[in-house]
């Protein structure tokens, strides 16, 4: 990984880093430490990332590492911090949602989770009841007409048993751009819109 500024011309500086692919472990970790001082750097700057010398393109992409390096950058060079929230809030939600229906996590069977059929009481809502075994309000047949983060990163005992967790420590967008007390925001703010989540994030902002 080269790291080095420079500038296109008198009025713009950009901070250049290339990776040269195969992309290592190690290469990839020390890159993921260096995402505050990149931060802090690109202020006023903007950040430009390269593949073998190549700029990333993630459409047919399937290294999870690179899809999360194109992030970082496109997260780093948005200054707007509500247009970088909503960005990385999205650009997390679409992965979660991936990950759980691609892999079908829940064995979802005849509306089902693996959860509920493994109680003795079966019932059908699944990680959509809320404390008082109500339905979330926002759940209209059978689907969830919100995006709320902390309910995509919830993971049941059931699926923890299957070694199945989404911890915001692994995913880079939320670990490295997020306060503890944002990261509270993330993980415990159950059954809520998007944009009331956001109003949080920055509420609570550095």
């Amino acid at each position: 990984m080269k790291f080095k500024k420079a500038n296109k011309n008198i009025n713009e500086k950009v901070i250049k880093i290339n990776f040269n692919k195969p992309l290592t472990d190690k290469i990839y970790y020390n890159f993921l430490k260096k995402i505050y001082i990149l931060r802090f750097l690109c202020k006023n700057k903007k950040l430009c990332i390269t593949l073998n010398n190549k700029k990333i393109n993630i459409a047919k992409e399937k290294d999870q590492r690179i899809i999360n390096i194109y992030h970082i950058e496109k997260a780093i060079n948005i200054k707007d911090k509500k247009q970088r929230y909503e960005y990385i809030y999205d650009v997390v939600c679409n992965y979660l949602d991936e990950s759980f229906q691609k892999g079908n996590l829940c064995e979802f069977i005849n509306n089902q989770c693996l959860s509920d059929r493994n109680k003795k009481f079966k019932k059908s809502c699944g990680c959509c009841c809320e404390n008082n075994n109500n339905l979330c309000e926002y759940l209209e047949n059978d689907h969830c007409t919100i995006k709320c983060i902390s309910c995509k990163l919830f993971t049941c005992p059931a699926l923890k048993r299957n070694r199945i967790k989404f911890r915001i420590k692994d995913i880079p967008l939320l670990n490295y751009f997020f306060n503890l007390r944002q990261k509270e925001v993330l993980v415990y703010t159950f059954f809520t819109p998007k944009e009331k989540i956001i109003e949080k994030l920055i509420k609570f902002r550095l």
